[in-house]
């Protein structure tokens, strides 16, 4: 009833108590799927993109969080991919993000939704020290990490330079845990693919940054910190010496 009250709504804008119930709502699993049924979740996403309602959006990324749900989004991928670059509405662009950070699916191309958006140079530009909210920021990191899971989007980072303004990033906002923590779980996932190691180890200074870390008083980045360590340590004689002295 409360997810039929907001799409019938003839207003623009939704009944802010009813959202918020439905907010909360969602992050149960079973209320997420009765959500969902019928044709509901492509009549919340096509009002959410009708007035770029961040609220909306924003039930529609806890509904993405649930595993059995995640397949139902791919018909969006493209229009959620779109709107980062053409919305000017940071709040909305954010609850975008988290979507696809969320949708870690074998059938997605990642790489070729990056390549078609032209997403590249604007992550780039997200990544920038100073240059967005740190919302924006994290959220940006978290879909990167996603989309590193795959191996072509790991190449992409590297030949893109992508790596590299998340090392500039890590430096700026060293203090801030989660945006660490989910900055090296980029590098781990970029490092667990060949074809991309030896350019993380060769080429940049993560492996001197990551030994940094791995004393920190965070024990989630500590634990991806020796994760990654270990991966570099068996791919590098002489990186595994420093590792073992540190």
């Amino acid at each position: 009833m409360a997810t039929d009250a907001i799409i019938l709504n003839l207003n623009s804008k939704v009944d802010l108590d009813l959202i918020a119930l439905c907010i909360n709502l969602s992050l149960n699993k079973r209320n997420a799927q009765i959500m969902v049924e019928g044709n509901r979740l492509h009549d919340l996403m096509d009002r959410a993109f009708k007035y770029q309602d961040s609220l909306l959006m924003k039930l529609l990324r806890n509904l993405s969080q649930h595993e059995m749900l995640q397949s139902k989004f791919i018909d969006y991928v493209g229009d959620l991919a779109r709107i980062l670059t053409v919305c000017e509405d940071e709040s909305f662009v954010v609850e975008c993000l988290g979507i696809l950070g969320n949708l870690s699916l074998a059938d997605l191309d990642y790489s070729q939704i990056l390549q078609n958006f032209q997403l590249i140079p604007w992550i780039r530009d997200v990544l920038v020290p100073g240059a967005k909210l740190d919302d924006m920021v994290l959220d940006t990191i978290v879909y990167l990490g996603t989309c590193a899971h795959d191996e072509l989007c790991a190449l992409l980072f590297c030949r893109a330079k992508v790596v590299l303004s998340l090392i500039e990033l890590l430096k700026a906002k060293q203090e801030d845990d989660e945006i660490v923590l989910q900055i090296i779980f980029v590098f781990q996932q970029i490092l667990r693919h060949e074809s991309t190691r030896e350019y993380m180890i060769k080429e940049t200074e993560s492996p001197a940054y990551l030994i940094d870390l791995m004393h920190d008083k965070n024990a989630e980045i500590r634990k991806v910190c020796d994760y990654c360590l270990d991966i570099i340590a068996i791919s590098d004689s002489e990186w595994a010496k420093r590792i073992k002295v540190s």
